[in-house]
């Protein structure tokens, strides 16, 4: 288990790393216009974003485990998507309630919140598509690269890697996300 989890913090630091590296850029850009950016906020969308498609992911073959439960609840350094929902929404959901509650039940919370995040999802795409068309690098496929590695890490957590899990992985919030944030840049530079 202690190799997941240093698989686990390995990709998310790599991938928060990315996230935090644009949230500033943006920050200063918008500073330099005279207009306020949080960097914070930028890395606190991504952690919900992430929160959210993990949670996809670990209910996906039928119940949330132990271990998967523990490294979505403790991955993020920014923000946490149940503390998000709560003081956004006014509930009082926690964790524990979360590992407690049925799968159905999961998923109910999740497809109830998934407009909230989705906001967040796309002020998150338009300024990271705005920073990876601006700079050399490819932002775009490490962060693919780095967020695919969590979420691999998340389909061992419970001992091992079923289909179920593979597919929501590919059909999460995230992919999602990376998916629109790559046809974006591609629009672009086809201008």
């Amino acid at each position: 288990m202690e190799e997941l989890v240093a698989h686990l913090i390995k990709n998310y630091d790599e991938a928060e790393q990315i996230v935090a590296g644009c949230g500033e850029t943006l920050e200063n850009y918008f500073k330099s216009k005279g207009q306020k950016f949080s960097a914070e906020i930028f890395c606190k969308q991504f952690d919900c974003i992430l929160q959210y498609s993990m949670l996809q992911m670990a209910v996906a073959d039928g119940n949330i485990d132990q271990n998967e439960w523990l490294f979505i609840k403790e991955v993020t350094k920014h923000s946490d998507l149940v503390t998000y929902i709560n003081t956004k929404y006014k509930t009082k959901i926690n964790w524990d309630a979360i590992l407690q509650a049925s799968n159905d039940s999961v998923e109910k919370w999740l497809e109830v919140n998934k407009e909230y995040v989705d906001k967040l999802a796309e002020e998150f795409i338009y300024g990271f598509t705005m920073v990876d068309f601006s700079v050399d690098a490819d932002l775009e496929d490490a962060l693919c690269e780095a967020t695919a590695g969590v979420m691999a890490v998340l389909g061992y957590a419970d001992g091992n890697s079923e289909e179920l899990e593979k597919s929501a992985a590919g059909n999460s919030l995230i992919v999602e996300v990376l998916a629109a944030i790559s046809n974006n840049l591609d629009k672009a530079n086809n201008h």
